[in-house]
């Protein structure tokens, strides 16, 4: 069994019932990091887990906030590509963000 998702760090502020515990404490990690001046582009974790008696290889990489990103993501959106935003993804709060911040994550999960 492969479980893959993509996680936005703003919806996970704003739902944690996006994430599980190992994906928060990963992406609060990440944030930290890059305070600390580290690079969000190549920011990945993986380790082997437990859980419940089963093994589990979890692996996270960071998204970081691409120019092209900024269209739909950024500070500065155009008003008619707001209103398009808001009526297709009303609880979306991913938007505010500059180049290089990170935007979310890639994570897997799989049995061993």
């Amino acid at each position: 069994m492969l479980s893959w998702k993509q996680l936005s760090k703003r919806q996970c502020v704003f739902r944690q019932t996006f994430t599980d515990k190992w994906e928060t404490d990963v992406l609060e990690k990440f944030n930290r990091l890059q305070k600390e001046g580290v690079n969000p582009k190549g920011m990945e974790f993986y380790e082997v887990v437990n859980e419940d008696g089963q093994e589990y290889f979890r692996h996270m990489k960071a998204i970081p906030t691409g120019g092209i990103c900024l269209a739909c993501h950024g500070k500065t959106i155009a008003p008619n590509l707001i209103s398009k935003l808001d009526e297709l993804y009303p609880d979306d709060k991913a938007r505010g963000y500059s180049v290089g911040q990170i935007r979310g994550a890639f994570t897997f999960k799989t049995k061993l």
